[in-house]
């Protein structure tokens, strides 16, 4: 399920409870498009009657489920759990947080690096790969006492484990 979500500050929306927010995999910050693609999307809106003809699916079922499969078989190296573990109880007892991460995201980070692993055509997760989906997996899941010292924790607390794997010299 894909949803979208209006900013706090739009009449007639609230903040979504921790409880629900921590039940999303994920969390992207698109912005607004280009003026272009913004025409674009106006022209296309006004000849609506030509949008069936231009939307395809772009995967099959089958090759989702074939994927989905795939990825339980992507190798996590015992250190980069480890981590995962480190970054998610870090984020429970830094100041700047009054609330972490709980274990489902723990978990859901563990399948989105199996996943990003098997998009980029590894077999195995790297520890930059922690980096590059923290933001997008943990972010929306804190509660921060001040949101610019919240995620400046956050980046701490992910680099203090990325530069732990490194030097580690862990191998997959």
């Amino acid at each position: 399920v894909i949803a979208t979500q209006n900013p706090i500050e739009f009449e007639g929306t609230y903040p979504l409870p921790a409880a629900q927010l921590d039940r999303f995999f994920m969390k992207f910050n698109f912005g607004y498009v280009s003026e272009d693609k913004e025409m674009e999307i106006y022209r296309d809106y006004l000849s609506i009657n030509k949008i069936p003809e231009t939307v395809h699916p772009v995967i099959k079922y089958e090759d989702i489920m074939m994927l989905r499969n795939n990825a339980e078989f992507v190798f996590v190296h015992p250190e980069i759990i480890h981590a995962v573990s480190n970054i998610v109880r870090h984020t429970r007892s830094d100041d700047a947080i009054r609330l972490g991460a709980s274990t489902r995201s723990g978990i859901i980070y563990l399948k989105c690096l199996r996943a990003y692993a098997l998009l980029h055509g590894r077999n195995y997760v790297v520890e930059d790969d922690l980096k590059t989906l923290a933001h997008s997996v943990l972010n929306h899941r804190l509660i921060y006492k001040n949101q610019d010292e919240g995620e400046a924790a956050l980046n701490r607390i992910v680099q203090r484990e990325v530069e732990r794997l490194a030097n580690l010299n862990i191998e997959n």
